[in-house]
């Protein structure tokens, strides 16, 4: 799963190819507000939504899914409508999950290898007059199952990107299925992180510097 991720602005002008105005985060969490992109990188397609995803036809606000996952996507009414509907893309630069080291939870912020931004997989819907969402996730890259066994399905910015937000659902679906992740690379982090209250760079910072 994915319950906490972090987006600069360094980050976020990279997939912009411009300068936007925009805070660092380091610590976002679930129900807070997030971007997504509707269609192309750009600041008229970068929208800001609320962090967990509420179908159209639910009559309450209980209930909210912060992820979902790639396999059952078309096969769940809760998410069905929002698959061949309402995919987009969040911009993010890492995010956080929690190990179980010798019987304690020691959280990791992952990233790319390669430190670009990431673009990870999404579901939008409108509930209500508000715009919610969900992350995609799928099952975890080898070398990162260790940390847990599944992890955001992170997109890259060119052709995946737009196969994942123009496909119909059947091509959509043999994305999901044929999708390999970036090589993606972590490092420990403090326990800040666990709580939502806590924000700043030293949330991302390594343990080991």
């Amino acid at each position: 799963m994915c319950g906490r991720f972090a987006l600069t602005r360094k980050d976020l002008e990279e997939l912009l190819s411009e300068q936007i105005e925009f805070e660092d985060r380091f610590n976002i969490a679930p129900s807070q507000e997030v971007f997504v992109f509707s269609d192309e990188l750009k600041t008229g397609h970068l929208h800001r939504i609320r962090w967990g995803f509420l179908p159209h036809w639910k009559k309450d606000a209980r209930g909210r899914q912060i992820n979902a996952r790639s396999e059952s996507l078309d096969a769940k009414p809760y998410f069905r409508h929002a698959f061949r509907y309402g995919r987009c893309a969040i911009p993010a630069s890492g995010y956080y999950e929690w190990a179980v080291i010798d019987n304690q939870k020691q959280p990791q912020y992952l990233y790319r290898e390669d430190r670009q931004a990431l673009l990870f997989a999404g579901l939008r819907a409108e509930h209500q007059g508000q715009w919610n969402g969900a992350i995609v996730t799928r099952a975890a890259d080898a070398r990162v199952a260790w940390i847990h066994e599944r992890m955001p399905l992170i997109l890259s910015p060119g052709r995946e990107l737009q196969e994942w937000l123009s496909a119909g659902p059947l091509d959509a679906k043999a994305f999901l299925l044929q999708h390999e992740p970036p090589r993606m690379a972590w490092h420990a982090v403090a326990q800040l992180v666990n709580s939502p209250r806590n924000e700043g760079p030293e949330c991302a910072a390594s343990l080991l510097l």
